[in-house]
């Protein structure tokens, strides 16, 4: 049996869907949280990125190329702002629950 990409899109979305809200968020969430503030946003020189900076490309990442890239809603993304972002995390980030982040539009 022959498959489309279409036939495949919603298995690999829900699949992935699972994975990131049930698997990877909540691992993601539990070492964020042993952080402190100062810690999610240091840097070890101005070359580098924190794991705040990390943690906003990867959402940027997934949104691009699996919310929009596969899931058609539009992409907004503002890569360079995942990275000069220097801290704390402004709204809608801080505002939201961690797991309505790749529910985001």
């Amino acid at each position: 049996m022959k498959h489309t990409s279409t036939d495949l899109t919603r298995p690999f979305l829900a699949q992935a869907s699972r994975l990131l809200l049930r698997v990877y968020l909540p691992r993601i969430a539990a070492c964020v949280r042993a952080l402190s503030p100062e810690q999610i946003w240091w840097r070890a020189n101005p070359a580098s990125n924190s794991v705040g900076n990390l943690a906003l490309h990867l959402e940027g990442n997934v949104r691009q190329w699996i919310v929009s890239g596969l899931g058609g809603v539009p992409d907004r993304r503002e890569r360079d702002k995942e990275f000069s972002q220097l801290g704390p995390i402004p709204p809608p980030y801080s505002s939201r629950p961690a797991a309505q982040g790749s529910q985001r539009s």
